[in-house]
């Protein structure tokens, strides 16, 4: 599983093989939290055709009616792993490096 795309402090999105994984901050009833949803085979190829302006689009989607996408949300199954990968991708020190 890796990073490949971001709006740090906002989404995260995710690869794991073919799969990918949306990490959100989003909140429901005045509690904030991060709600992590597998995309489906739509969501996929529309971040396939439409890369980071799909993304955020749908991110403002779930944000707006995070009711809805709670079900679908697996952070319980795969927040260790998730909370890890973004850890050490934000900690990579070649991430910080200057583009030549």
């Amino acid at each position: 599983m890796k990073v490949v795309e971001y709006e740090m402090g906002l989404w995260y999105l995710l690869s794991d093989g073919e799969d990918f994984y949306l990490d959100i901050r989003t909140g429901l009833f005045g509690y904030a939290f991060w709600l992590l949803m597998k995309l489906n085979d739509s969501e996929s190829d529309g971040y396939r055709w439409g890369g980071v302006t799909y993304i955020d689009a749908l991110v403002k989607i779930v944000q707006e009616r995070a009711l809805n996408y709670f079900l679908r949300n697996e952070i319980v199954e795969k927040q260790a792993i998730v909370f890890a990968v973004i850890d050490e991708w934000q900690n990579d020190p070649r991430r910080h490096k200057a583009s030549p």
